[in-house]
């Protein structure tokens, strides 16, 4: 069923945006001369390689002279190139990898290797889902580009912060994906209904957003107690910006979960620790801790 819907509306799309996708075609080897499509290296379903398709909106070579992530103010990026990005439009070429069944109009995003080389066990599961056009953390983290910081490694904070829990969101997702609901996913990215997941505003740097939890105290080895604000199942967010520094182990002991429990201690390591918390990624996803509710 999912397979007919992806053929029926990409067979459509094409034949009807196709006076649109020469127009920009033409408008981009006329701005610069350089070719239309830009083809990249992505994973997909089963871990099987494939080219992705998008209009080219970076200067010829401009993949090769940074980082694979862009940012809000990108000097590769061209004039019409961000056009086409504000609107989504460098995506539409896309709807020929959906015909050719390499992808879904709704699914996660295809990563490239790079990203997909660090994914743990539990990750990897994202890998049995046909990748999509758009999915509920496209939309979550629709101003990506505009979260990163001057003087940062993208990559890293992607890697450390964003890629898990769009991972999380799919799988999620997945789990209970619906025909209505793709339907639902693909209004939402064409601004048309509300979205299913809130996205994330420009500037927001939240590691976590499954809560907030109630604040419960919590004991850290080697460090002051600070208190639980997050958890997600792959990590948790404490209150207060810890002394120990970005990178460095951090053993993490919280309350029993629930009557007849013990407590539960946790290893894992810190990827932020700023005016917001102290972020702490674990090697694996997290079993459910159902903490109860904080008591009026």
């Amino acid at each position: 069923m999912f397979r007919l819907f992806d053929l029926f509306w990409s067979i459509l799309g094409l034949a009807l945006l196709s006076p649109l996708l020469i127009l920009v075609g033409l408008a981009i080897r006329i701005s610069d001369g350089g070719p239309v499509f830009y083809r990249q290296e992505r994973i997909g379903q089963g871990g099987r390689p494939f080219r992705i398709l998008k209009f080219r909106t970076m200067r010829v070579g401009a993949d090769r002279q940074g980082d694979l992530l862009t940012v809000a103010v990108d000097d590769r990026i061209t004039p019409l190139g961000k056009w086409l990005r504000d609107f989504k439009i460098d995506e539409l070429p896309q709807l020929v990898n959906v015909l050719l069944g390499q992808m879904s109009l709704v699914g996660p995003r295809p990563e490239v290797p790079k990203f997909v080389a660090l994914y743990t066990p539990a990750q990897r599961r994202v890998l049995d889902i046909r990748p999509g056009i758009t999915d509920a953390a496209s939309i979550v983290y629709r101003h990506e580009n505009q979260i990163f910081r001057g003087g940062e490694e993208p990559g890293r904070f992607y890697a450390e912060n964003i890629l898990p829990n769009k991972i999380r969101i799919n799988l999620e997702y997945a789990a209970k994906a619906t025909l209505w609901g793709n339907v639902r996913i693909i209004l939402a990215t064409l601004g048309l209904v509300r979205p299913p997941i809130e996205s994330r505003k420009p500037g927001d740097r939240r590691a976590f957003d499954r809560g907030p939890r109630p604040a419960v105290p919590v004991a850290v080895e080697g460090g002051p107690s600070a208190r639980l604000v997050n958890l997600g199942p792959g990590g948790l967010l404490l209150e207060a910006e810890g002394t120990q520094p970005v990178g460095s182990k951090i053993q993490v002991t919280l309350p029993a979960p629930g009557p007849g429990g013990g407590p539960v201690t946790l290893e894992g390591t810190i990827v932020r620790s700023d005016d917001q918390g102290t972020a702490v990624r674990f090697p694996e996803p997290l079993p459910s801790l159902p903490y109860p509710e904080e008591k009026a």
